[in-house]
């Protein structure tokens, strides 16, 4: 759990719904990705323009990622290779490679993106609030992410999410 107002982060044991001790340092923490594979928690810094990984086997704060402005909204691909960033400040999403742990690339989007989330083909949606729109991306071949199109909906449009199935 995000805890803006006391810069933590708070794991929650869900066999007993208690919060563990809190994990320190992070400045503004805004949003968390946990990766699939159970290696990485990702949390959005947006005080700091920063994406601080936390490695999930010793609860161990690692050194934060440079992104773009005000980052919000992240997930991580479904073969836990990379990660996608929603820069509000910036109208950016930022691509992180989860094997270095460092942006590897950066893509102008018509909005402000707030939050992300990716289907099983690895098809990204992206919310840009107060355009009416959701924007389509997909990772090319070369690993850089590229739009492909933009989706009219509700005027601000903010949270997103798909289902994921196994057939």
């Amino acid at each position: 759990m995000c805890d803006t107002g006391s810069n933590e982060i708070t794991p929650i044991d869900l066999s007993t719904l208690s919060p563990e001790a809190p994990i320190t340092n992070i400045k503004t923490p805004i949003g968390i990705a946990l990766s699939s594979n159970a290696k990485y928690a990702l949390v959005t810094d947006t005080g700091s323009n920063q994406v601080t990984p936390i490695d999930l086997k010793k609860m161990q704060v690692l050194s934060p990622i440079t992104v773009g402005s005000h980052p919000i909204g992240i997930a991580i691909s479904n073969n836990n290779k990379l990660a996608y960033v929603a820069n509000f400040g910036s109208s950016t999403i930022s691509e992180i490679n989860l094997k270095t742990l460092s942006q590897q690339s950066t893509l102008n989007v018509p909005g402000d993106p707030i939050t992300i989330a990716i289907s099983n083909d690895n098809t990204i949606y992206v919310t840009l609030f107060n355009t009416g729109l959701i924007a389509e991306l997909k990772t090319t071949n070369d690993n850089s992410v590229t739009l492909v199109k933009t989706i009219h909906v509700g005027p601000e449009p903010v949270g997103i999410t798909t289902i994921h199935s196994n057939h």
